[in-house]
C-alpha cells in the first residue's frame, strides 16, 4: 500500500497589538533636582528666574507607538513631591504663595501657559507631540519669586516647588522635577594689617612718597571694591593733610597683587582688586596704597589726616 504524504501547511496569524500598559512617557532628563541660587541683595521685591528642562516625547520603548498617534502632554506645579508612575496626581499648593507668585511656560508653537498664579494652580491645557518615535524636546519655565518669602532662609537653605510632567494618554504616566530656590551664601570681605604712613624729607629736602601694604580677604577669593575717604576732603574733591586751618593736598594710588598702579583715586570712588581666600592672606599682603604730596609744605609743623579704607565684594 502506497502512502501519499501530503505536505502540512500551517498558517500562523500574528497580530501586532499596541499595549498602552507597557509604554512609559520619559520626561525629565539627567536630574531629579534643579537649583536656582539667589543673591537677595541683588533683587527687588518680585523677580524672575528661568530654568530650561529637557524631556522626551512619546515613550522610552522603541516602536511602542506603531500607529503613529501623537501623545498629549501637560505640566503642573505642586508643593509636594509627586514622584513618578501611573495616574494623574492632584496638585497641592500649600505654602507656595509665601515665595512664589507665578509659573508659566511657552510651547514650541508659541502658545503661553500659566500653571501657577498667586495661590492658584492647575494643569496646563493639552499640547500634542505627534512624533512616532521618542524625540528630545526643551521647554523654558519662568518663575516669578517673592523676596519676602526667602529672606528668613540661612545661606544654603532653600524652598522647593515641584514641576510635574504628565503623559495624558491612556497611561497617564507622570514624572517629577524638584526645583529648589536656594539662598546664595553671602560673600564677605575684610581688610587687615593697616599701618600709619609717615612722610619724611629726602636728600633734596622734599618729602618722598611712601607705600603701605595690607591684606584684603574675600571669602571666595574673588573681586572686591575699595574706597578711600579722608578727613579733610576739599571742594576740589582732593585729599588734604591738615594743620589747624592750613591744608596740604596729597594723592593716593592703589594696586592689587603688584599689578599696575591705579593712580590718583578720588575720595569715595571705587577701585577694584582681587582678594585672598585666606583671612590673613597667608602672611603675605596682597594690596598697597602709595601716598604722595602734591605740594611741598612752606613751613614746619605736623600735618596729618585720617583715611578710612573700606572693601566690599564685587
Amino acid at each position: 500500500m502506497n502512502s501519499i504524504l501530503a505536505p502540512l501547511r500551517v498558517w500562523l496569524a500574528v497580530s501586532l497589538l499596541w499595549l498602552p500598559g507597557i509604554t512609559k512617557a520619559a520626561f525629565f532628563f539627567d536630574r531629579d533636582i534643579e537649583y536656582i541660587d539667589v543673591n537677595l541683595d541683588e533683587v527687588g521685591n518680585n523677580f524672575n528666574r528661568n530654568i530650561t528642562v529637557r524631556f522626551k516625547t512619546v515613550c522610552e520603548l522603541s516602536g511602542c507607538n506603531p500607529v503613529g498617534r501623537g501623545q498629549d502632554y501637560r505640566f503642573g506645579v505642586s508643593s509636594q513631591d509627586e514622584g513618578e508612575g501611573r495616574g494623574k496626581p492632584s496638585l497641592n499648593r500649600d505654602g507656595l504663595s509665601t515665595f512664589l507668585r507665578r509659573v508659566r511656560f511657552q510651547s514650541e508653537t508659541g502658545r503661553k501657559y500659566t500653571i501657577y498664579s498667586n495661590g492658584w494652580n492647575n494643569w496646563s491645557s493639552l499640547f500634542e507631540a505627534p512624533e512616532k518615535v521618542a524625540r528630545e524636546r526643551t521647554i523654558t519655565f519662568e518663575l516669578r519669586l517673592k523676596k519676602s518669602g526667602l529672606t528668613n532662609l540661612k545661606p544654603g537653605q532653600y524652598r522647593s516647588v515641584y514641576l510635574i510632567g504628565l503623559d495624558d494618554e491612556q497611561t497617564q504616566y507622570h514624572d517629577t522635577l524638584e526645583i529648589r530656590i536656594r539662598k546664595k551664601a553671602n560673600r564677605t570681605a575684610k581688610i587687615s594689617n593697616l599701618k600709619d604712613v609717615s612722610l619724611s624729607q629726602g636728600s633734596t629736602g622734599n618729602y618722598d612718597a611712601r607705600t603701605m601694604s595690607f591684606c584684603v580677604y574675600v571669602s571666595d577669593g574673588g573681586k572686591y571694591l575699595l574706597r578711600a575717604n579722608g578727613g579733610h576732603t576739599d571742594h576740589n574733591n582732593e585729599f588734604n593733610l591738615s594743620q589747624g586751618s592750613r591744608r596740604l593736598p596729597y594723592q593716593i594710588d592703589f594696586r592689587s597683587n603688584r599689578a599696575s598702579w591705579q593712580t590718583g583715586i578720588k575720595p569715595g570712588a571705587g577701585v577694584t582688586g582681587t582678594g585672598s581666600n585666606k583671612e590673613n592672606c597667608g602672611g603675605k599682603d596682597n594690596a598697597e596704597v602709595r601716598v604722595t604730596l602734591k605740594k611741598q609744605p612752606s613751613d614746619g609743623g605736623r600735618y596729618q589726616d585720617t583715611v578710612t579704607l573700606t572693601v566690599t565684594p564685587s
